[in-house]
């Protein structure tokens, strides 16, 4: 056996191995989206249900809606029905219905230590109430796949909002 063929032995070994490896990876990769896509809809669905039934006694239809966790596994769904310039934010435990008309001020704040983010939040101001939605909590690298995840939901939850506003 000369070296060329020891060496197709060994490159034809390590790529059944890198096969076997990316197989492994898709397999628990589907199983990890499944599970997490059942603790989003546990998470989401009794505010949800809360807000169809809401939906239903105000006579509204709402055409934008975005469903958000944030680190704490909190949900967080905003609905607006464009048509009666109506919206509302909920939580698990809470709701704010509103008009268009009084979304006063929106923005994100981020408490920073050194190159982490400790704390993101959007606050959002309805009539003369401020409210204060906590995106992230814990402290977080923005650049890691989570921190990126969090920027990106208090970013596009506030632009939500300034799109209402500015309507």
């Amino acid at each position: 056996m000369d070296a060329k063929s020891i060496l197709m032995y060994v490159l034809a070994l390590l790529l059944i191995g890198i096969t076997g490896v990316n197989l492994y990876a898709t397999m628990t990769s589907k199983k990890r989206k499944e599970k997490s896509n059942q603790s989003f809809q546990k998470i989401i669905w009794p505010i949800e249900e809360r807000l169809l039934s809401e939906m239903k006694a105000r006579k509204l239809n709402y055409n934008k809606v975005r469903r958000m966790l944030n680190d704490q596994d909190q949900g967080i769904i905003f609905c607006a029905d464009e048509e009666k310039r109506k919206a509302v934010i909920a939580m698990a435990d809470s709701s704010v219905h509103f008009d268009y008309e009084d979304l006063k001020d929106s923005k994100v704040l981020y408490s920073v230590k050194g190159k982490k983010v400790e704390k993101a939040e959007v606050q959002a101001t309805i009539k003369d109430t401020i409210y204060v939605y906590e995106i992230a909590s814990r402290e977080f690298n923005p650049r890691s796949l989570l921190g990126k995840v969090l920027y990106e939901t208090a970013e596009d939850f506030a632009k939500l909002l300034e799109e209402i506003r500015n309507s």
